[in-house]
């Protein structure tokens, strides 16, 4: 049976406290400021158009706020998706208030989602030269180091990361995945598992500990790992997917068919659900249904589901189901 993997998910952070910028400048109570109050609101709302408008009409009445009003235009462009213009304010910003560290960090966050690591790496090395105690900075550089496959120099970052804040869920999860990724498994399980005792309702860290018991041929703590995972997360697919997996290796077919049904509901286009849904039809001697889900995985261009076709109808034509 198959078991299926979830893709770690990493967190760029810095997106989320882009406003934080907007509301630590401070500057006179003028006709400027409610230019920049009401630019705020409209940005807010997502009415670019407007909040542009007044952050010019802002601009024009105090060149010296310059700095201050490129990282509203920085934010304006990062929701819109629209990254060279982004980055293009944010950098106008740097170099207008260098000590301003948070401008580079968002700048090196655009330069990440613009699949641009160099230069992001280069910004992160920045802050971190000024600011070394700034565990975000070593967080991203880690994900970035990871993402090109360096996976030594993500460690080290992530270790750093650790140094600076130690009881971080997010930064233990991240080093149980590189420890993962070149099958140091016992450090990836104690990583899992601290991340687990500072975060309790992580769900990815308790499938990810499953995935590496079926590795270990241990079905039963897999199985485990899987309802504990669905337990803190009703809807993640791929665990329902795993735990009738296990139960179809005991072959206790009845058992594995809710999970796997629930999985087919969540996702019903997912490959291994319908394939492995459709094995515990047949050995259940439900043949049409295991016929009509294998079915359905060939036309997703799932391969072993054409032979898994073939052999379900050969064993109804045998019983003259068919």
């Amino acid at each position: 049976m198959r078991y299926t993997g979830r893709k770690f998910n990493y967190i760029w952070v810095g997106f989320f406290i882009l406003f934080s910028i907007l509301t630590t400048t401070s500057f006179a109570m003028d006709e400027t400021q409610s230019s920049v109050a009401k630019g705020d609101e409209f940005l807010k709302q997502y009415n670019y158009d407007d909040a542009k408008a007044e952050y010019e009409k802002a601009w024009k009445g105090k060149p010296n706020l310059e700095s201050v009003l490129r990282v509203r235009l920085g934010v304006m462009y990062t929701q819109r998706q629209r990254w060279v213009e982004a980055a293009q304010q944010f950098t106008k910003a740097a170099e207008l208030s260098p000590e301003n560290f948070m401008i580079k960090f968002n700048l090196a966050n655009v330069y990440s989602t613009m699949n641009l690591p160099e230069k992001a790496i280069e910004e992160y090395k920045k802050i971190l030269k000024d600011n070394p105690e700034y565990d975000w900075a070593e967080f991203n550089l880690s994900n970035l180091y990871k993402e090109q496959g360096n996976i030594e120099k993500a460690i080290l970052h992530c270790k750093n990361a650790l140094k600076i804040k130690k009881n971080m869920p997010t930064t233990h999860f991240l080093l149980a995945t590189l420890y993962e990724s070149i099958l140091m498994m016992e450090q990836a399980i104690e990583q899992y598992k601290i991340t687990i005792s500072l975060d309790p309702k992580n769900a990815k860290a308790p499938y990810n500990l499953g995935v590496i018991s079926m590795r270990q041929q241990k079905p039963e703590e897999a199985l485990t790992y899987f309802k504990k995972t669905i337990q803190l997360d009703p809807t993640y697919a791929e665990a329902y997917v795993n735990a009738g997996s296990v139960y179809l290796l005991k072959k206790e077919h009845e058992k594995a068919i809710p999970f796997l049904e629930k999985a087919v509901e969540l996702n019903p286009e997912m490959p291994q659900a319908l394939v492995n849904l459709s094995v515990a039809y047949r050995d259940t001697k439900k043949y049409d249904a295991a016929i009509e889900l294998a079915e359905k995985a060939d036309k997703l261009g799932y391969k072993p589901a054409k032979n898994l076709v073939k052999s379900i109808k050969k064993s109804a034509e045998d019983e003259g189901k068919i």
